[in-house]
């Protein structure tokens, strides 16, 4: 089976991957930027992956979050990321909310250490 890709571009596209990702428990997460710092850098892009539907969402063209922002903020799905202190210093400075975090980087030292 291979990976569907979404790239939304009007509500109702975002409304269709909101209502697909919804009933994912978990959700492969990642922030595409211009830099390395949230303050003088800016939040081109954020992704969510299911495993079976990845959907890229092309905030520097002006396409806002919609419902998808429920999907950071739920506490009951958890959110994966790799080094996430990263997309989160962004998320956070685009003033988008995420809840219940896990970071594959800090699992890796741990894990490794």
């Amino acid at each position: 089976m291979r990976m569907e890709i979404l790239i939304p571009r009007t509500d109702i596209e975002i409304e269709t991957a909101y209502l697909r990702l919804s009933t994912a428990h978990s959700l492969g997460c990642d922030t595409e930027t211009s830099g390395l710092s949230s303050r003088t850098g800016k939040l081109f892009s954020i992704q969510f992956s299911d495993g079976d539907l990845s959907v890229l969402l092309p905030l520097s063209e002006g396409v806002g979050l919609g419902p998808l922002a429920m999907l950071l903020a739920d506490r009951e799905v958890t959110k994966i990321f790799h080094n996430a202190k990263f997309d989160l210093d962004f998320l956070n400075a685009a003033g988008i909310a995420t809840a219940n975090i896990f970071d594959t980087m800090l699992a890796e030292k741990i894990l490794t250490r």
